[in-house]
């Protein structure tokens, strides 16, 4: 298991959390490919819903990186409020 990593900032934690996806989707890329060359089509179809997820997930943190990186830190979270 990966170890746990918290940001003490803002900017910190979106980069561990875009790290921590990427890490996911590379580990359900392998996991799909094993199914899938092991002929079990079912696990097959429920790993790529939750890679679908996952890779939405790292959207949505580029997303965020890339507003945060055009726009003063107390600027974008009144963005992420409400």
């Amino acid at each position: 298991m990966n170890p746990l990593r918290i940001g003490a900032d803002v900017t910190k934690q979106l980069e561990y959390d875009h790290a921590a996806e990427a890490d996911a989707i590379k580990t359900y890329n392998a996991a799909i490919k094993l199914a899938t060359d092991g002929g079990d089509y079912a696990t097959h179809d429920v790993l790529k819903h939750i890679l679908n997820n996952e890779d939405e997930h790292i959207d949505g943190i580029e997303k965020m990186q890339d507003q945060l990186s055009h726009m003063t830190l107390p600027v974008f979270l009144t963005t992420q409020v409400g």
